[in-house]
C-alpha cells in the first residue's frame, strides 16, 4: 500500500521523519517528526540508535 504525502507527513512544518524501534526488546515502532535534519540527527545521537534500528525520511519540496 502506497501512502500519500499527506499521510506520511501529516504536519507541514515537520518535513523530517524518523521511524525507529522502541520499547522492550525493540519490538515496538515509533514515528517522530522534526523541523529539520539537524534536530533529527541530534535525537538519533542522543538515543544512540544503531543504523539498522531507524530510518530517516525527508519530504521532497515541490516547486510548482
Amino acid at each position: 500500500m502506497i501512502k500519500s504525502v499527506k499521510e506520511e507527513f501529516p504536519h507541514s512544518g515537520f518535513p523530517v521523519k524518523v521511524v525507529h524501534k522502541d520499547g522492550k526488546d525493540l519490538k515496538d515502532t515509533k514515528t517522530c517528526y522534526f523541523q529539520c535534519e539537524a534536530h533529527a540527527k541530534k535525537y538519533i545521537e542522543r538515543h544512540k540508535f544503531k543504523k539498522k534500528n531507524y530510518k530517516m525520511t525527508i519530504k521532497e519540496e515541490k516547486n510548482d
